[in-house]
């Protein structure tokens, strides 16, 4: 999964457009500064030019076996691990691309919608039994290829929300489309 979110991602990138900022592998120089205040052992992890700070020089210097690790540490352990394949897929990605409580949303709103019958799961963002226990749930009465359609439906109207409120980045949209109709593929 990482390799195919190293494709997906692509290497360093600084445009003005994007509002993620300067990223590597789809980690932003903003994120990982966020997460150095709370963690402060990621400092001494993505350090590289060693000055005492995550920068612009660090970010440009990142590997992809420190970019794994972030990814593994940030993103998939605390969400994605949980989750029976292709789901584990399909949540990683979207929590790298709009981070871990709107992918858990967007996956509990899904089951929602998907699963007509059914008990109303709580759309609180937090990956916990409850969410796991319905997804499993709801795989063994609709399918996971339904289930999972449903989710890139989701992620592909979100992607026009953001278009839809702020034009500017509609040259991504195409690729964010794409993306969406892929989740859940390794």
């Amino acid at each position: 999964m990482f390799a195919r979110l190293l494709r997906t991602e692509g290497g360093f990138v600084d445009s003005p457009a994007d509002h993620g900022g300067a990223t590597k592998y789809g980690l932003s120089l903003r994120f990982l500064v966020q997460q150095a205040k709370i963690s402060p052992s990621l400092v001494k992890m993505l350090d590289i030019n060693r000055d005492g700070e995550i920068d612009l020089p660090d970010i440009r210097d990142m590997t992809t076996v420190e970019a794994e690790a972030v990814y593994r540490r940030f993103f998939w352990e605390p969400a994605a691990a949980k989750l029976p394949p292709p789901f584990d897929a399909a949540v990683f990605d979207q929590t790298v691309n709009d981070g871990l409580v709107p992918a858990v949303k967007l996956l509990q709103r899904t089951l929602n919608v998907a699963a007509d019958k059914g008990w109303p799961l709580p759309v609180t963002g937090y990956l916990g039994p409850q969410t796991a226990a319905r997804l499993v749930e709801d795989i063994s009465l609709l399918g996971s290829e339904r289930l999972l359609d449903g989710y890139r439906a989701a992620a592909a109207g979100r992607y026009r929300q953001i278009v839809d409120a702020d034009p500017a980045q509609a040259g991504f949209l195409d690729g964010w489309l794409t993306r969406a109709a892929e989740l859940g593929d390794v």
